[in-house]
């Protein structure tokens, strides 16, 4: 289950993505952005009201995005509102409010931007600019503040019916809905993180939708029945492990690059049978940033010629001009850490087995979410498994929110790696109104970064899920990670049963 699927049924946003990932309305009945791209005007909606019955105005966009924005909130999302007028002074406490957000009367917002930035109105759609009201996140809720923590209350097509921690979530249909009561009564949300598990509640008939568990997607295509129920996509998604940077052995000097060291390791690994053999096809190779599935700003010189292949010779040649020959000088076990909720433990093995064969030695280590988490934060670790899929479809998503200097450590940069030059290009990309020029400059600086490798590269993702055929309406997008489906809209999905099921 995610977090961020339950949330797109509860709350709304301004714009959201439809299956296609074109922006479509959600409360913004229309929107105009200045041809310099500085202002942005918002026309909300005039029959949208929140789940305690209030209407949805201006001003709680605005108390929103402020809220968002405010440090005492701690959002890891703040920095999404970065180029707004006013961020800064409000990050560093000269003000209490975002200048460049207001109300220009009850059912019209505006934002200014201090530069452009064309993804900003895509960033717009994500659940974490969803529109909340004043009085239930200032509630007091079983003696603390914040109400909305435990009792989340939206503008969205659902709101929440129960919540058993550990267990489930249950909606059910918020009958005010500005678009029209949903199809569906109720929606449920089962917390079963072992994927076996999920597959067999699925097949007892206990779930309508499952993610598929490892190595049993060739087994199912091979299944008459459950291949008609299995739905396939391309994912905005990338899988990697992140060398951190400003530890030993990977830290660059200051007369001296390692990079060597880190390109030596890319060329060690063998991605496409990791792929084939060990994920079931399920994940495609990929040395790269810029996932396939993003195809107006995917690089395709990266599947043409990519930068680095299996190449044990290389490997080894680069060791040596690493000043590692045959592995020395290196610490003789280092932690290679994975979310034991995220990665399966047989591609952390490969890996280790793929470095032992150039004496690099790697010890797998699951940790739970929270220590996972605590440590990459922090720096603790030498290699760490990573992840991202897109939030919304942009390749800043990837290069500004993983790699730029800005964002290190607990923003998405776990590899605290710094180079200027690519953080020049990707704040030019940012700002360039010109698609053309724009995509050039992104593609400057991903081959900065496969150059330098703060990275082990290993693949671009594919969601694989199974929907029960009585299921109707859903469709899955490069959005959609897993069986929760958080880029849907739940409202338009129904149940339709015949005598068969």
């Amino acid at each position: 289950m995610s977090g961020r699927a339950v949330a797109r049924q509860i709350y709304s946003t301004l714009v959201r993505f439809d299956h296609n990932l074109k922006l479509t309305s959600d409360l913004a009945e229309t929107w105009e952005v200045s041809p310099d791209g500085l202002r942005l005007v918002f026309h909300l909606k005039e029959n949208a009201k929140f789940h305690n019955g209030r209407e949805v105005t201006a001003e709680d966009f605005v108390y929103s995005f402020n809220r968002l924005a405010d440090p005492k909130t701690k959002s890891e999302r703040s920095i999404l509102l970065r180029d707004v007028l006013g961020y800064q002074e409000f990050r560093e406490g000269k003000t209490n409010r975002l200048s460049g957000v207001s109300a220009a009367d009850k059912y019209t917002l505006k934002v200014e931007l201090s530069k452009p930035y064309d993804a900003f109105l895509q960033t717009l759609a994500t659940v974490s600019f969803a529109v909340v009201p004043a009085e239930a996140d200032k509630a007091v809720t079983g003696g603390q503040s914040g109400g909305l923590s435990r009792n989340p209350i939206g503008s969205g097509p659902f709101k929440l019916a129960d919540w058993q921690p550990g267990s489930y979530i249950r909606l059910e249909a918020n009958e005010d809905f500005y678009a029209g009561a949903p199809y569906l009564e109720t929606v449920v949300f089962k917390v079963i993180p072992d994927c076996e598990a999920q597959f067999r509640a699925y097949q007892n008939g206990e779930l309508d939708a499952s993610n598929i568990p490892d190595g049993k997607l060739k087994e199912i295509i091979r299944n008459e029945e459950l291949k008609g129920q299995l739905h396939h996509n391309d994912l905005i998604a990338i899988q990697f492990y992140v060398f951190n940077t400003q530890r030993e052995p990977w830290k660059d000097q200051l007369f001296g690059s390692k990079k060597a060291l880190r390109q030596a390791l890319n060329y060690a690994i063998n991605r496409e049978y990791i792929a084939d053999e060990l994920l079931d096809g399920r994940y495609k190779p990929f040395v790269g940033i810029i996932p396939p599935a993003l195809a107006d700003w995917y690089n395709p010189a990266n599947s043409d010629e990519p930068r680095y292949r299996y190449d044990v010779d290389e490997a080894r040649r680069l060791l040596e001009v690493s000043g590692h020959p045959q592995g020395l000088f290196l610490p003789q076990k280092m932690q290679l850490l994975y979310n034991e909720g995220s990665m399966q433990p047989e591609v952390a093995g490969q890996v280790k087995g793929f470095f032992g064969d150039v004496s690099v030695n790697v010890e797998p280590e699951p940790l739970g979410t929270a220590k996972f988490l605590e440590k990459v934060h922090k720096g603790d670790y030498f290699i760490a498994h990573g992840n991202c899929v897109a939030e919304y479809p942009a390749p800043d998503m990837f290069l500004w929110r993983l790699l730029s200097s800005e964002n290190t450590g607990i923003q998405g940069n776990w590899a605290q790696w710094h180079n200027d030059e690519f953080d020049a290009l990707v704040e030019q990309a940012r700002a360039e109104l010109d698609t053309g020029k724009r995509r050039l400059l992104y593609w400057q600086a991903e081959q900065i970064a496969l150059e330098e490798a703060p990275w082990l590269f290993l693949f671009a993702e594919t969601v694989n899920v199974l929907i029960k055929p009585y299921v109707k309406g859903i469709q899955i997008s490069s959005l959609d990670a897993d069986a929760s489906f958080p880029n849907n809209d739940l409202s338009h999905v129904s149940i339709v049963k015949t005598d068969k099921d």
